[in-house]
């Protein structure tokens, strides 16, 4: 016997010879053919702790419509904007630079006392795991930026005076960013292949396509926040990766999903997101990181910029595969 209650869902199945047994209290077990629990799972979210049904927009609405708070656990992370990391690394022979927080000035880190402690600190502080190299290098202009001594202060560099003039340096592992097998582009828009743009990859929700994302790592995803502004729950989200087809492929769960409290309040500014995947990508000749560029990388008049997603190629098309639109700057910003 299926008995399904009034609102909230409760849906329960009870054995014929209890409800015969007056003297016997009926045993309650949740028991779903896989049919009524895909049809339930289209509308509803389980609270598997107390057995209870809510809508599935109650689910990562901030509120703890569950007992226990299940719906509010799985949910697209808002994170508040921190302080600006105080390293970073010049494009000019990744030269290491330091922010001095009282004044907001950046500082060449001198190489003298420099430790691989501190190197480590610095990549720490820069979201870098791998085990850095660095060495002295001489450079003729500072770019009226000071050089001064560094030293480790609760797993943060910080600056003292010096007058001595060597700068370090941290040499970037070789993560073969950016490189494609081949690059058939084509202007105006058109099929594209996924061996020239082996970075992109499709966010989707429910199975369908939403939004294109760049990989950055083997287990992140970065992407535009506006993307999950009214989806916040991760079980809906998968990524698939390696084809230019949307469809008949596999695709890889996600773990979690970062954005910035301001992103979600104004969706204009600071539009991204990072993408945290369950397992990490395979990386092959159509699955590779794309390179972000540094602080100061320059951007020359004129220079191209092609940008990659999926759409329709042609009037009454299929929404299917991988379009290639491009555009030229006139000017750089």
């Amino acid at each position: 016997l299926l008995l399904v209650s009034t609102w909230p869902l409760e849906l329960l199945s009870v054995s014929p010879a209890s409800l015969h047994n007056k003297h016997h209290r009926p045993s309650w077990t949740l028991s779903l053919s896989p049919l009524v629990k895909a049809t339930l799972e289209h509308y509803y979210f389980l609270c598997s702790k107390t057995v209870k049904f809510i809508p599935l927009q109650q689910q990562c609405n901030g509120q703890d419509d569950c007992s226990w708070g299940e719906d509010e656990e799985n949910c697209v992370q808002r994170v508040p904007e921190g302080p600006l990391v105080e390293v970073r690394i010049s494009q000019d022979r990744a030269t290491l630079q330091v922010l001095n927080k009282e004044t907001g000035a950046w500082f060449w880190a001198c190489h003298d006392n420099f430790h691989m402690t501190l190197a480590k600190a610095a990549c720490k502080q820069m979201g870098y795991s791998s085990v850095p190299t660095f060495s002295a290098v001489d450079i003729a202009d500072t770019q009226g930026l000071p050089i001064r001594e560094v030293t480790l202060n609760s797993g943060v560099l910080r600056g003292q005076d010096s007058a001595k003039m060597l700068i370090c340096y941290l040499l970037p592992l070789d993560a073969a960013c950016g490189e494609s097998v081949r690059s058939p582009r084509v202007v105006g828009g058109g099929q594209a292949r996924i061996h020239s743009w082996p970075w992109q990859v499709s966010l989707q929700h429910k199975t369908q396509h939403l939004c294109g994302g760049s990989i950055i790592d083997p287990r992140w995803i970065l992407t535009a926040a506006h993307c999950f502004r009214n989806n916040l729950a991760l079980q809906n989200w998968r990524v698939k990766a390696g084809s230019e087809i949307l469809s008949n492929f596999t695709t890889i769960p996600v773990e979690k999903i970062f954005i910035t409290d301001s992103s979600y309040m104004f969706p204009r500014d600071n539009d991204i997101a990072l993408v945290k995947l369950t397992s990490p990508l395979s990386i092959s000749d159509t699955v590779k990181p794309i390179c972000l560029p540094f602080f100061d990388e320059p951007l020359p008049p004129n220079a191209p910029l092609w940008v990659t997603g999926w759409g329709y190629t042609q009037q009454d098309g299929e929404f299917s595969r991988l379009a290639l639109p491009h555009a030229e700057l006139k000017t750089a910003l």
